[in-house]
């Protein structure tokens, strides 16, 4: 059964090993070490899992303003798609929050090379804006090179 659960310390060597996995799908770095020399603790962040297994992650960050910042959305490549909807359950957990917590809107950045990441948060109703649009205090990622903004929270 795929759960949803709240983050917790021991919960992190598996996810250290999923972010790697995910890491060597790509040519490219996913990683950058300047992120993580000013790497900003989520305010709130959860764990897929599957039979105990960690099998996807997503975390918000609020800023000032009331917006949040969607971040570290990843889902092992084994349950990813509609079948077993595991990230969608993870977007949904996380904008349910934001609803609750009166978050008006979610901002994120992502990397060019993760196409049907872009298609997934397109169908979320993310609309694609500049980096110039995006808070000043957002936790910007030097790697990002495509940003997005979600006002639509229903």
């Amino acid at each position: 059964m795929i759960k949803v659960v709240p983050f917790e310390e021991d919960m992190q060597e598996e996810i250290d090993s999923l972010v790697k996995e995910i890491g060597n799908e790509y040519k490219e770095p996913i990683f950058s070490s300047a992120a993580v020399a000013k790497k900003r603790i989520a305010d709130k962040y959860w764990v897929a899992t599957h039979n105990s297994k960690v099998i996807g992650t997503v975390a918000i960050i609020v800023l000032e303003n009331r917006s949040g910042v969607l971040k570290m959305m990843f889902v092992s490549k084994a349950y990813r798609g509609k079948h077993y909807g595991v990230s969608q359950l993870l977007f949904q957990t996380a904008r349910n929050w934001c609803r609750e917590e009166k978050i008006t809107s979610i901002f994120l950045g992502t990397m060019n090379q993760f196409k049907a990441a872009h298609r997934f948060y397109e169908k979320n109703n993310f609309t694609r804006i500049e980096r110039a649009n995006l808070p000043l205090d957002f936790p910007y990622n030097p790697l990002d090179d495509i940003f997005y903004k979600s006002q639509k929270l229903e």
